[in-house]
C-alpha cells in the first residue's frame, strides 16, 4: 500500500512539472518576434533622426534667412535716411552734376557745354528666367552719387557695387565731407573733384570705401520723375537722361539744384552660404548657375520721397 501511494505521488509530481515546463516554454518570444521588434525600433529611431535632421535644417535656414533680411533692411534704412537729407547744392555747381545714377562699368567725366559723365563700356547685367511665366528678370548694378546736408556739414556720398565676378559683388559706400556755410556749400572745382573721384576710383584702389553688404546681384536706383519730365533722351531742365536701349535702362544726371521727387530703390542679395559657395568660381560659371535660380535672390524694394524736391524748378 505504501509503495503504491509513493508511485502515485511520483507520477503526479512529474506530470505537474511537465505542465509547468511546457507553460514556461510557451510564454517565451520566438526569434521571428524578436527580429520584428528590433526592426520596428530601428524604423522608429531612423524616423526620429530624419525628423530631427529636417528640423535642424529648417532652423539653420531660418537663421540664414534672418541674416539676409536684416542685411537688406539695414542697407535700405541707411540709404533712406541719407537720401532724406538730400539737398540741392545751389547755383555754384551748375555745370557739375550733384546727383548721379549710372550703370556699373567704365565712364568718363567729360566737358561739353557742362560736365558730363559719359558711358564707355557698360557691364552686361545678369538676367534670370522667372519660373512658370518664362520672363527674364534683369538685375542691374547701379553706381549712385548724391550730396546731403546734416546740420552745417555737407557730405558727398556714393554707393558702388564692386566684385571680380562682375554679376555679383559687394556693396561699398564712400563719403567726402566738409564744413561750410549752407548758402555757399561747394564750388564747381570741389564738386568736380568728388565726382571724378567717384567715377574713376574703385573700392580696391581707394581707401575711403567701406563695405556694407555682401552677395549683391541687384542694386537699382530709379528716379521717379513722373510728369515733371518727358521720356525724351538728352537734356531737359538741367536733367540729363541717357538711355541705354541694349540693356533697357537709363542713366541720370541732375544739375543746378534739381532733385527728383522720388526714388525707387531695389536691392537683391544672395544668402551668405550660397555666396560663399560661388565666390571662388569664374564669372561665366556664376552667371550660368544663377541664370535659372531667381529664387536664390532676395529682393528688397522701397520708394523714397525726397523732402527737398521743389516742383517750381522744373517749370
Amino acid at each position: 500500500m505504501y509503495s503504491q501511494l509513493k508511485i502515485w505521488f511520483l507520477r503526479v509530481g512529474s506530470c505537474s512539472r511537465g505542465r509547468g515546463q511546457a507553460r514556461s516554454r510557451a510564454s517565451g518570444f520566438s526569434l521571428i518576434e524578436l527580429m520584428v521588434a528590433v526592426t520596428v525600433l530601428a524604423m522608429i529611431t531612423v524616423a526620429l533622426m530624419v525628423v530631427l535632421n529636417q528640423t535642424q535644417r529648417v532652423l539653420r535656414g531660418s537663421t540664414s534667412q534672418v541674416d539676409v533680411l536684416e542685411t537688406g533692411r539695414a542697407v535700405l534704412d541707411m540709404i533712406d535716411r541719407e537720401l532724406c537729407e538730400f539737398r540741392p547744392v545751389s547755383k555754384y555747381t551748375g555745370e557739375v552734376p550733384t546727383f548721379i545714377v549710372i550703370l556699373k562699368g567704365a565712364h568718363e567725366v567729360r566737358y561739353t557745354n557742362r560736365w558730363d559723365v559719359v558711358p564707355l563700356q557698360i557691364q552686361e547685367p545678369l538676367t534670370q528666367v522667372l519660373p512658370r511665366i518664362s520672363v527674364l528678370r534683369t538685375n542691374y548694378l547701379n553706381d549712385v552719387f548724391f550730396v546731403t546736408l546734416r546740420n552745417r556739414q555737407w557730405r558727398a556720398i556714393g554707393y558702388k557695387v564692386w566684385g571680380e565676378k562682375g554679376a555679383v559683388g559687394d556693396l561699398y559706400r564712400v563719403e567726402w565731407s566738409w564744413n561750410a556755410a549752407p548758402e555757399r556749400p561747394i564750388n564747381a572745382n570741389l564738386a568736380l573733384y568728388v565726382v571724378s573721384n567717384f567715377c574713376y576710383t574703385t573700392p580696391a584702389s581707394y581707401a575711403r570705401y567701406r563695405k556694407i553688404a555682401s552677395g549683391v546681384v541687384h542694386f537699382h536706383v530709379r528716379p521717379l520723375v513722373g510728369s515733371t519730365l518727358t521720356n525724351q533722351p538728352g537734356w531737359q531742365r538741367n536733367v540729363k537722361m541717357q538711355p541705354l536701349p541694349e540693356f533697357n535702362a537709363c542713366e541720370w544726371l541732375f544739375y543746378d539744384g534739381i532733385v527728383p521727387p522720388m526714388l525707387e530703390v531695389e536691392l537683391g542679395v544672395l544668402e551668405p552660404a550660397l555666396y560663399a559657395r560661388i565666390e571662388p568660381w569664374d564669372e561665366g560659371r556664376v552667371r550660368e548657375y544663377l541664370n535659372d535660380k531667381p529664387s536664390a535672390v532676395q529682393i528688397f524694394k522701397r520708394v523714397i520721397q525726397i523732402p527737398a524736391f521743389d516742383p517750381e524748378v522744373y517749370k
